[in-house]
């Protein structure tokens, strides 16, 4: 029975760290879409931009 516990254990920390790297490259895209977009609507200095984040 302790064999199988730590079994699905194992698979879950791995399935829990493939989601997490999963969800940080898709936050990184995310946010490096919304700042290109954010100069090409405004190509002015970012300090005088309105942020609209």
């Amino acid at each position: 029975m302790g064999e199988h516990v730590s079994e699905f254990l194992g698979d879950l920390v791995g399935f829990a760290s493939l989601a997490a790297i999963m969800g940080f490259f898709m936050w990184a895209i995310y946010s490096l879409l919304r700042s290109m977009d954010r100069d090409r609507m405004c190509p002015c200095l970012s300090n005088t931009c309105i942020d609209y984040r």
